[in-house]
């Protein structure tokens, strides 16, 4: 190995860790697993998850009671889901509702997903 092949693995060694590091975003902390480091997330309260699994079963509730009113011959619900997250960092309370329906009764099969704040209703992706 010559000298510039060794300031090559040098240089290369001095990257590679620059983009590890770079690349963890949150401190490890210590755990009791032998000391290897966990790394942990702002996590929402009890109160914030509680009020925001209440609005986004709200909002759930009133998505699927505008449905049920729409007639059966054009769209008959087979099943129909929720799941909510509070993210702490922007104060969002996110509802992604999954719906499965006919439009036919019998031949056709569709589902679609829709992720939007329970709060304000705002859409921020559908998938159908």
């Amino acid at each position: 190995m010559n000298n510039k092949d060794g300031v090559r693995i040098v240089l290369l060694a001095l990257l590679l860790m620059f983009l590890i590091g770079a690349c963890s975003s949150s401190n490890p902390k210590p755990s009791s697993n032998g000391g290897t480091p966990v790394i942990t997330a702002d996590a929402p309260t009890l109160q914030q998850q509680r009020m925001c699994a209440d609005q986004a079963k709200k909002a759930f509730d009133e998505v699927e009671k505008a449905m049920a009113s729409v007639p059966p011959t054009v769209y008959k619900l087979i099943g129909a889901d929720y799941t909510d997250h509070f993210d702490v960092s922007t104060s969002t309370c996110y509802v992604e509702v999954a719906d499965s329906w006919t439009p036919d009764g019998q031949k056709t099969f569709c589902n679609a997903k829709s992720v939007y704040d329970a709060f304000e209703r705002h859409v921020y992706a559908t998938y159908s």
